[in-house]
């Protein structure tokens, strides 16, 4: 017994014979254009996205926006600060971290002070000994209290090194509070304003962001029809709301896995058919993320 095609498949070749009947409107019989369901392959809904999706930007840290310099529409670059939290306790740490070295630097330029004389008293004294000049045990002293001053030399470069790291966390942390675009893209969403309090837990999204990439469709192939469509098939996109509208699209690849159909706004539209999602890449970028489309598989392509 054979399977009955979906009422979604029905209303869409319904679709395309009537847009191919309205075209041929006045022809003689003998000009009629060939049917549509042998002129494609497949059918199926799809929706225009964005390569890679959109971007949810979070809040990095807890607290209040101080500073807001974007709004939705706005084109930003990679790096381009979008929002400030309030930074004031990571400003004190960096300049505690800041003060730090600066005495851990002080501190190594007293030791350098201290060691560059006992150096010079520890070779003097060993040269003398040689000559006979000097005794042993002043010649000892003199080259233990060199080493003395070079261990705590040692110890005021690590203390500087340490010093420079805790600098460098406060600084970062510091960044932290400086929300920027990772990407080139356009602010699609900005959901906080100026004193808004943000959190991490829950995170609170603050922007979406639509990357600069190529815009895409992903259509959803019911199984039955996976076995028409192949990488590289060109297709149709027709915008679902002005039919007149026709876009050039090529397949791009084929999802490895089946999924369930997404929710879909059609009363009579089965949920629980299996479908795989079909990336198609377009031709033409006057879509908007979003909008919903129908995709025509040419057949022969």
């Amino acid at each position: 017994m054979s399977m009955r095609p979906s009422a979604a498949l029905h209303r869409t070749f319904a679709f395309a014979l009537l847009v191919t009947a309205l075209g041929g409107c006045g022809r003689p019989a003998a000009e009629a254009p060939p049917a549509a369901a042998g002129r494609y392959a497949a059918m199926a809904r799809g929706t225009v996205d964005v390569e890679g999706g959109l971007l949810t930007i979070y809040a990095p840290r807890d607290g209040h926006v101080v500073a807001v310099p974007v709004g939705e529409g706005d084109v930003v670059r990679a790096g381009d600060l979008l929002a400030e939290i309030d930074p004031a306790a990571t400003d004190l740490a960096v300049a505690t971290a800041q003060a730090e070295v600066a005495q851990a630097q002080a501190q190594l330029a007293a030791q350098d002070v201290r060691l560059d004389p006992a150096q010079r008293r520890a070779a003097r004294l060993s040269a003398a000994r040689r000559e006979g000049l000097a005794t042993e045990q002043s010649a000892d002293d003199a080259e233990a209290l060199q080493q003395g001053q070079r261990a705590e030399r040692d110890v005021a470069a690590a203390a500087l090194l340490l010093a420079r790291q805790h600098l460098k966390t406060a600084q970062w942390e510091r960044e932290q509070r400086s929300v920027r675009a990772p990407v080139d893209a356009t602010v699609a969403r900005r959901l906080v304003t100026l004193g808004s309090s943000v959190l991490t837990q829950p995170p609170g999204e603050l922007f979406v962001l639509l990357p600069r990439q190529p815009l895409v469709v992903r259509a959803e192939i019911e199984q039955d029809f996976v076995e028409r469509v192949h990488a590289g098939m060109s297709a149709e996109i027709v915008d679902e709301v002005a039919p007149d509208k026709v876009y050039a699209a090529k397949v791009q690849r084929l999802a490895e896995v089946f999924s369930r159909r997404s929710g879909s706004d059609a009363p009579n539209e089965r949920q629980d058919v299996r479908v795989l999602e079909c990336t198609l890449v377009l031709k033409d970028a006057s879509l908007r993320v979003g909008q919903r489309v129908l995709v025509r598989f040419i057949a022969g392509t």
